[in-house]
């Protein structure tokens, strides 16, 4: 049996492979005990939530199956083909036997039919996706509803699109290693070649099911296999796939050294691509690795809050507004250094006369566009004034930016990353003066939602001054890139996990607006989201409690999404509170958008064609998976949300003595439908 380990990375990865073998297929004693694969589940739970295996038959999978249940692992199961259609009717009698023992439940999470079959010519694209046909229709026989997909390298679906689009989800195996590509670049290459692919799925999901890097052996068709050169693309790969919001299954969990002896070959890289070796111990290079987020400003100031959360009477009451569970690990986001990479500065001073002459372009023509909004605005208020009705030309707008830098960089990202930062940061500002210059009356307030806090932006602690007029737009850009720069320059706790304070921001500022009414009633307030950070599960509560706020205030919630996904809270704050919900297709149109679309105060939203909502997505996310649901069993303590029941809810600890009644009575936890809008 495995020794417990006693390491752990910095970061929790999404998901990892996990073989079940421990010998060749000759050897009677192949497959790994029971004992020894809980051993190995308890490990690998110290650094994942999700597992993936690869078939049902060469060894008993239920063994993973209970074992992972009791660690709270979800499991992906994969189902085996080859050339030997026995060895797919024994896949198919060993699921069914699965599913009579009553272990394909709500922990599998998904299948795939095949693992780079195709690819090794053991099959044709056209038996692959029979296959696939063929297990499906057991799944449905057997009411077994999970997506199933057809595991292949991006050249393979490239090929035979129908392979790829055969499936419920896209799941692809991808190794820059086998390209002898440098270590430093394999994540670049990694995500150039899938491109195409990601293109060709359009709205379907996409799984990276396999990709790592070997810390020892050779292979002449390989790159060099190092724990250094290991360590280096497992960093880069997270950093590139949380950016991107990806679900990943990383290649492979524990070493498997018997593949040296199933392939005759001693020195191959086949066995050492584990981050754990067969003893149970973190290999050295995973073990000293801190995750790194190489973000880089090349804004002349860039971001900003201290650590501190004592803010004067110009920020949110902090004693109200906790911060958000977890805080990433330590960045440094702002480069003095103007250069970037090999590139001399000289390159930027060529470009800076062109990049002012366009910034003050853009920056005239909001002039000219809030100047057009401040009369409209002048005559509807003249109308509604002569109509007996009395109104308030005060308007306070709070901006909540996402400033984590886990979303906005990563290692190896170099210009573009931080191009689109630089948009943000120009962009917003633009806009804000633009608010300010529509009435000397109007105020605003800059939140940052920062990875694991909420900070102020603007006011700063030290002044109660919100108001607009052109002295204070100049006070406004000061304070931001001042406060940006403060922000950058606070170390981050590694080791917690850097989820995007957005519910922590939305309740600062809904309790900042709270305190302005209760001395200006006829205040007219509205947020103002800007979120590049997908939405987190156990941040769901807290935006309700936000969204019902807003409500009741008559505040509306505006949404601004750079996300690479649609945020089913974000729209489900704007329709609710009567905001806009809107998703630009591109970085370089912001300022165009945050003009013409967020700049118009909501009375003024009638009369303009503005973007609306066609559908929205009511429902949330499980607390356990982080999966979208439509059913949920809710703690009738803390309303946590979960997938499936729960004796003890893992959010409060309360616990359930009354059992599930089969399948459609459930006590102790409520379940709960949800509401889905469409």
């Amino acid at each position: 049996m495995m020794a417990s380990s006693t390491s752990a990375l910095d970061q929790k990865l999404y998901g990892l492979n996990y073989d079940l073998r421990q010998g060749p297929d000759w050897d009677p004693s192949k497959c790994k005990p029971v004992d020894a694969i809980a051993a190995d589940l308890k490990i690998l739970s110290t650094i994942t939530s999700n597992v993936r295996t690869y078939s049902l038959s060469n060894c008993d999978v239920s063994g993973v199956l209970i074992a992972a249940k009791e660690l709270s692992l979800t499991v992906w199961l994969g189902v085996w083909v080859s050339e030997d259609p026995k060895v797919f009717d024994a896949e198919v009698k060993a699921f069914k036997k699965l599913i009579s023992a009553g272990l394909i439940d709500s922990n599998v999470v998904g299948m795939n039919v095949g693992s780079e079959a195709v690819y090794r010519e053991d099959i044709t694209a056209k038996q692959s996706i029979k296959y696939l046909t063929d297990f499906k229709k057991v799944m449905v026989d057997n009411d077994i509803n999970v997506p199933v997909s057809i595991t292949d390298i991006v050249d393979t679906f490239v090929q035979y699109p129908e392979m790829l689009k055969a499936g419920d989800i896209v799941t692809i195996n991808q190794f820059p290693y086998w390209e002898k590509i440098d270590a430093d670049k394999a994540v670049a290459q990694f995500n150039k070649r899938i491109q195409p692919l990601l293109k060709m799925a359009g709205d379907m999901e996409v799984i990276i099911s396999e990709t790592g890097w070997p810390t020892e052996g050779k292979d002449k068709k390989g790159a060099v296999a190092s724990e250094e050169n290991a360590a280096i693309y497992l960093n880069d790969f997270y950093e590139l796939a949380e950016a991107e919001g990806w679900k990943y299954y990383y290649f492979v969990g524990i070493d498997t050294p018997y593949k040296a002896e199933q392939l005759d070959e001693a020195t191959t890289v086949e066995s050492h691509f584990g981050i754990f070796d067969t003893t149970g111990t973190m290999k050295p290079a995973y073990e000293s690795l801190t995750f790194t987020k190489n973000g880089e400003l090349s804004t002349s100031g860039s971001f900003g809050d201290n650590s501190s959360s004592d803010l004067s009477s110009a920020s949110a009451n902090s004693d109200i507004v906790a911060s958000d569970s977890g805080t990433p690990s330590t960045v440094d986001l702002v480069d003095t250094d103007t250069s970037t990479d090999t590139q001399p500065s000289s390159s930027i001073e060529r470009s800076g006369s062109s990049q002012v002459v366009a910034a003050n372009l853009v920056v005239c023509l909001s002039v000219a566009y809030a100047i057009f909004w401040s009369l409209f605005s002048k005559m509807e208020t003249a109308t509604t004034q002569s109509n007996g009705a009395e109104t308030s030309n005060e308007g306070l707008l709070v901006l909540v930016i996402d400033t984590n830098p886990m979303y906005w960089f990563k290692q190896g990202g170099g210009a573009t990353e931080r191009s689109n930062f630089q948009q943000l940061i120009s962009s917003t500002l633009v806009f804000v003066n633009s608010y300010l210059l529509l009435h000397r009356s109007n105020r605003i307030v800059i939140i940052a939602a920062h990875a694991g806090k909420s900070a102020m932006l603007y006011p700063n602690p030290d002044h109660d001054d919100t108001s607009g007029n052109a002295e204070q737009s100049a006070k406004v850009n000061a304070g931001v890139m001042q406060r940006l720069q403060e922000l950058s320059d606070t170390p981050m706790d590694p080791a917690k996990p850097n989820r995007t304070a957005i519910a922590a921001s939305l309740s600062r500022a809904l309790c900042f607006i709270n305190r302005a009414m209760n001395e200006e009633p006829d205040l007219r307030p509205r947020i103002l989201v800007v979120q590049k950070s997908p939405d987190v599960s156990e941040h769901y509560i807290a935006i309700m409690n936000g969204i019902f706020s807003a409500q009741k205030k008559n505040v509306a919630v505006d949404a601004c999404m750079l996300t690479s996904e649609q945020s089913s809270f974000m729209q489900q704050a704007a329709y609710l509170t009567g905001g806009i919900y809107y998703k630009p297709n591109e970085y370089s149109g912001l300022l165009q958008y945050l003009i013409s679309i967020y700049l118009p105060d909501p009375s003024m939203r009638k009369l303009l064609k503005l973007p609306s909502q066609d559908s929205v997505d009511f429902r949330a996310m499980c607390f356990c998976h982080r999966r979208v649901i439509s059913t949920a069993f809710v703690c009738p303590v803390c309303l946590s949300l979960f997938c499936e029941f729960r004796p003890i809810c893992s959010t409060c600890g309360i616990r359930s003595h009354i059992e599930p009644k089969k399948k459609k009575m459930m006590k102790g936890l409520v379940k709960k439908r949800l509401r889905i809008d469409s």
